[in-house]
């Protein structure tokens, strides 16, 4: 685990890949004894930020879902009960992940969130957007003006080099996910922390979505019909995980 403090109170917890060759990330939002986490990732890693901020004082109090998939939400069962924010549209892919109906119901948000809602957290401004893209139940957090969160909209390896999106639902997801690139074209202006993968600077924000786009819009011009090669012939760089191109052609 790498931690970093991005800036007063918004702490960057980085974890190494385990089965998948990208890491997780976790953000803690801490005012003075009490912290909002941002995703969770798996048990493992939600239980050393839980034992990391234990030791310091701090409690757990809120926790925020940026979308409902295993490697942002199990870590859930690490935890502390306590307050779950999520997007409103969560059953649609728990049900998309063939979660059972006791899972669904444990991961069943306190409070589902429709449309941009503030959460003031002493100090902190967090706020929660909507944006379905690489899941229908996606939300951008932004924190305090400055930060965004942008949860798998941008995938990343620990090292900072860009991978392929992750279609959920293969090639019938590509308008969404473009759809949703050209949405966060408009927060250059805000430090960007992926799901996975290191935080940087937004003028690096074109750069990254353009070579998604080109990749997206190579695959559906050739209805799905396509290789990699291909489809990334005209990218800026090369995006791993070549292994999840196949999927993204469904």
């Amino acid at each position: 685990m790498t931690k970093k403090e991005l800036a007063t109170g918004i702490i960057h917890y980085m974890f190494p890949p385990t089965t998948s060759k990208f890491g997780f990330n976790i953000v803690a939002v801490v005012d003075g004894s009490k912290a909002i986490l941002i995703d969770v990732a798996y048990e493992a890693q939600a239980q050393q930020v839980l034992d990391d901020l234990s030791a310091k004082g701090i409690t757990i109090g809120k926790i925020i879902i940026s979308h409902f998939h295993a490697d942002h939400l199990f870590g859930i069962n690490a935890l502390p009960d306590v307050p779950i924010y999520g997007g409103s549209r969560y059953e649609e892919t728990l049900v998309f992940e063939k979660s059972t109906e006791e899972e669904i119901k444990k991961y069943t948000p306190t409070v589902a969130v429709d449309k941009p809602t503030i959460l003031e957290f002493g100090r902190h401004k967090l706020e929660m957007i909507p944006l379905a893209g690489h899941s229908v139940c996606t939300m951008l957090v932004k924190i305090n003006g400055q930060f965004l969160y942008v949860a798998d909209e941008l995938v990343f390896h620990n090292d900072g080099r860009q991978t392929l999106p992750y279609l959920c639902d293969g090639k019938r997801d590509i308008k969404r996910q473009l759809e949703s690139l050209h949405r966060l074209k408009e927060y250059t202006d805000l430090t960007i922390i992926p799901g996975h993968g290191p935080a940087f600077d937004g003028s690096l924000l074109r750069k990254y979505i353009r070579n998604l786009e080109i990749y997206l819009n190579a695959v559906l011009e050739a209805d799905g019909k396509i290789t990699y090669e291909d489809a990334v012939r005209n990218c800026d760089y090369p995006l791993l995980q070549s292994n999840w191109h196949e999927m993204n052609c469904k």
